[in-house]
């Protein structure tokens, strides 16, 4: 069993069941944590996969200021972090969109870095256009296996060109299928989280925003450092069971289509792990009390190494004794499973509770938030993120606490984690990678301790 210590340089899939046996004679509700685990990052210089991103800036007039020139200068710092293999392409848009740098050698820094200055305010938001500027600029260019990503950011709603979300997200899934993913950074009050978070869950990327243009250096590093650490893209897990064990997925994962009970996995970074929760419901079983049962359910995980060497790892869920239903009630939960449930439920919980603010009915969302902080109050980071949301509730900041739930929702229902993973607060030390952290306030920066 790999733990803290552990630094070889092999992945792991584990198997842990939320109680470790059967009832007797009944049907099984069985909850079983997945987790892919990556090996540490190996000393030295690792060779890595070139980047191929293409920045793509909202430069609207609600930009202007002091917003654009943070986002200018969290893409310089970008630029100025690229590795001499990489390539960056620089694109703007208002109404109209303009390319400022075509997907240019990172080496040629002040090239890059003068077309990024060279960008000034305009007028509405053609965030559809500006996005597929650079989403076709990469697809036009696309270098074997390396990492080809669109990194969007805009403070405002899509109100130019095509805003339709679904035809937008499902360009990002087609995009994607060639080789193309998208993150989005939204900015401040009245962008449209809706689609900013649909854009980046169809095009397999990260969903970020900042309350305040200080804000945005955090999401960006978090995403050049996630960049710069994967060590297996493409992940796909796949479970195999019996037509009579039903097989459900807590996480909100993308299904692979034609494939049953298949769906896709974050990519992953070295020291980190991709998890999912299964619910499977076992059937009766004719065993004594007692007596082992095998189950015959494997979940197998097939991806790329950094190196575009195929990786295939599956395991079989172990056999469980049977014991009775009064034993089997009282028998305690695993830990970490219970945790990581429990975050599915407050990411749950947090939807229920943006949808009474959408509404407009604080009282139904005021009783949703304090009935969570009661029940998530031993999980210490669902517990910080609840009274983040009662504060935001309580000043009735509709937009802010409305980002906030569906932020927060989606971080507790798809993000990496650690490797034997601390609770909250001593995991949040500054030697954590920032696309590792648990943020109480996504939309704040790191605060200073």
């Amino acid at each position: 069993m790999p733990n803290a210590n552990d630094t070889s340089s092999v992945f792991y899939l584990l198997l842990t069941p939320e109680k470790g046996a059967l009832v007797a004679g009944h049907a099984t509700p069985l909850r079983v944590l997945a987790r892919v685990q990556a090996p540490d990052l190996p000393p030295g210089t690792v060779p890595r996969a070139p980047l191929h991103l293409a920045l793509v800036l909202d430069r609207s007039g609600s930009m202007s200021g002091a917003p654009l020139e943070e986002a200018k200068r969290c893409a310089r710092h970008i630029v100025d972090s690229l590795a001499p293999g990489d390539r960056a392409a620089i694109f703007a848009f208002d109404d109209e969109i303009e390319r400022f740098a075509p997907l240019s050698p990172a080496a040629d820094k002040l090239a890059l870095a003068a077309a990024l200055a060279g960008i000034g305010s305009g007028g509405t938001t053609n965030l559809h256009g500006g996005w597929r500027a650079g989403a076709d600029e990469l697809a036009g260019q696309l270098a074997g296996e390396d990492v080809h990503r669109v990194i969007l950011l805009s403070d405002g709603c899509a109100n130019a060109g095509e805003t339709d979300l679904e035809t937008i997200a499902g360009q990002c899934k087609t995009l994607v299928q060639g080789g193309v993913s998208t993150s989005t950074y939204g900015l401040g009050h009245s962008f449209n989280e809706g689609l900013m978070l649909a854009m980046a869950k169809a095009g397999r990327g990260n969903a970020y925003y900042g309350q305040t243009a200080a804000d945005l250096a955090e999401p960006f590093a978090a995403e050049f450092a996630l960049l710069t650490s994967l060590c297996a893209r493409g992940l796909v897990l796949k479970v195999n069971a019996p037509t009579n064990v039903g097989v459900k997925l807590r996480n909100d994962y993308e299904p692979v289509e034609g494939e049953p009970l298949t769906w896709k996995l974050p990519d992953l970074a070295f020291a980190a792990e991709a998890w999912a929760v299964l619910e499977l419901d076992i059937p009766a079983t004719d065993a004594t009390d007692g007596e082992p049962v095998a189950l015959p359910i494997t979940v197998s995980v097939r991806a790329a190494t950094q190196d575009s060497t195929p990786l295939f790892l599956m395991t079989a869920l172990s056999p469980l004794p049977v014991v009775g239903r009064a034993a089997w009630q009282s028998m305690p939960a695993d830990e970490l499973v219970a945790r990581r449930v429990l975050e599915l439920d407050a990411g749950e919980a947090l939807e229920a509770v943006r949808m009474a603010i959408e509404a407009d009915n604080w009282g139904q969302a005021q009783k949703l938030v304090d009935d969570a902080a009661a029940r998530f109050a031993q999980h210490e980071w669902a517990a910080a993120i609840i009274a983040t949301m009662r504060r935001l509730i309580g000043v009735r900041d509709k937009r802010l606490a409305m980002k906030e739930a569906a932020f927060s929702s989606r971080s507790m229902n798809s993000r990496l984690s650690l490797r034997d993973e601390p609770t909250f607060g001593a995991a949040e030390a500054p030697s954590v990678p920032a696309f590792l952290r648990r943020k109480p306030e996504q939309g704040k920066g790191k605060r200073e301790s």
